[in-house]
């Protein structure tokens, strides 16, 4: 036993005490083989598990490597992409600057990195040139904010347009870190949109003029200034009357489009009874209901008054309930108001062919026009819906459709502000 615990005291655990004896001895030496036996698969668990941890430490280091690569990666792809990218922690400081945003901007990425977002980015609206909306911190909440066209002030001073998207950036538990804002120079974009504006402008005025004297021309011929006119000649005549009629309309409503994104469109603002206008907008287009067999009701309180101008308002009126009598062969037309908060809904509801889904996508767009269901039927300019939704709310509110059934009729319905003196 002493010769054994000697070996065993140098590291080595194979040997063990061998003794026949059935006495006090023996069962000692049993004891001792015991406590070898158990020292042994120890240390082999301990050499076992000291391999496990060295290979989950080179693991975890490659994997560190990886990480690094992959974010190194990244972050020279987002420093050479050639839009403006942003990178914002969630205590609003600036993680990432790439060298477009340095260029958009002016400021270096040295000088950016670190700094608060607000410090470094200031936006504004390009209409008011008030500080814009603050769609970084609403990001910072989880929500996307896109597309939305502000001016970025450089460092000199100078305002930049420019298209942002922001996203936020979410950890695997879903929790909100930062944000990531794209921006984009549109200098180049409004620069095209101001020139076909212009274009759009000077031909609408040169074409407005020699249309005018064509319908002025036919109508006159037309009531036998030039002599008697043959029943041959009246259906072209009139032909040719309601085609110019069209054309002129259209040049007016391209006129309007045109004024109204360059901001040139005026509008006089006063206290508007929306009960007056409506009446007229019904008094107006009743001969069009009469002829079609269409009955054209209105309903609602009369006490609403919003803060508008008149004269858009009305447009907007016709242009909905013109296309309601349109689009409806039997039935009825019906322009309702409410109040609803701070606004009044004024609506237009038909029972006329409906709009269908992929239709009511493209209803608000320019030259947009419900073609499927069109014949027979007189052409617009597509431009009425985009006129009046653009109307609706550069006087402070909004428009919708707010409901439409194929072969069920369809509702349009847009909000004005109430007039102070009314709330």
């Amino acid at each position: 036993m002493n010769e054994v615990s000697k070996v065993i005291a140098t590291g080595n655990l194979a040997l063990r005490v061998k003794i026949k004896a059935a006495d006090e001895l023996k069962e000692l030496a049993d004891n001792f083989n015991t406590i070898i036996n158990n020292l042994a698969s120890g240390m082999q668990n301990m050499a076992n598990s000291l391999r496990d941890e060295k290979r989950k430490e080179k693991e975890l280091a490659q994997s560190y490597r990886d990480l690094d690569q992959a974010k190194a990666k990244d972050e020279a792809l987002l420093i050479s992409i050639g839009d403006a990218v942003v990178a914002i922690g969630i205590n609003q400081k600036i993680m990432l600057f790439n060298e477009a945003a340095s260029k958009m901007t002016g400021i270096g990425t040295k000088d950016a990195i670190g700094q608060p977002h607000n410090l470094i980015l200031k936006f504004q609206d390009e209409v008011s040139h008030h500080p814009a909306a603050d769609f970084i911190n609403t990001a910072l909440k989880g929500e996307k904010v896109r597309g939305s066209r502000i001016m970025l002030q450089k460092a000199n001073g100078e305002m930049l347009p420019i298209l942002h998207t922001t996203s936020p950036i979410f950890d695997s538990q879903g929790q909100v870190t930062g944000v990531v804002v794209v921006l984009n120079d549109v200098t180049r974009e409004r620069e095209l949109e101001k020139l076909k504006d212009e274009f759009v402008s000077l031909a609408s005025h040169e074409l407005r003029t020699p249309m005018t004297a064509i319908k002025g021309l036919v109508s006159m011929i037309m009531e036998g200034d030039y002599g008697n006119v043959s029943e041959e000649l009246k259906d072209p005549l009139s032909d040719i009357a309601q085609s110019t009629q069209r054309l002129i309309n259209l040049v007016n409503d391209m006129l309007d489009v045109s004024r109204i994104e360059a901001g040139r469109t005026k509008f006089t603002f006063t206290e508007v009874s929306i009960p007056d206008l409506v009446a007229e907008t019904v008094k107006t287009l009743k001969p069009i209901a009469v002829q079609k067999n269409i009955g054209l009701e209105e309903t609602g309180s009369p006490i609403y008054k919003v803060r508008a101008d008149s004269d858009k308002v009305k447009q907007i009126l016709i242009n909905l309930a013109n296309n309601a009598l349109k689009f409806t062969d039997h039935g009825r037309v019906v322009i309702s108001y409410r109040s609803w908060g701070r606004y009044v809904y004024i609506s237009v509801a038909d029972s006329g062919i409906g709009i269908s889904k992929e239709n009511q996508e493209k209803l608000f767009g320019k030259f947009s026009q419900v073609n499927s269901s069109q014949n027979g039927r007189p052409l617009g300019s597509g431009l009425g819906l985009y006129l009046s939704r653009e109307f609706a709310r550069k006087m402070g509110g909004e428009m919708w459709i707010e409901r439409s059934e194929k072969d069920k009729g369809s509702t349009f319905t847009f909000a004005l502000p109430f007039a102070s003196s009314v709330l």
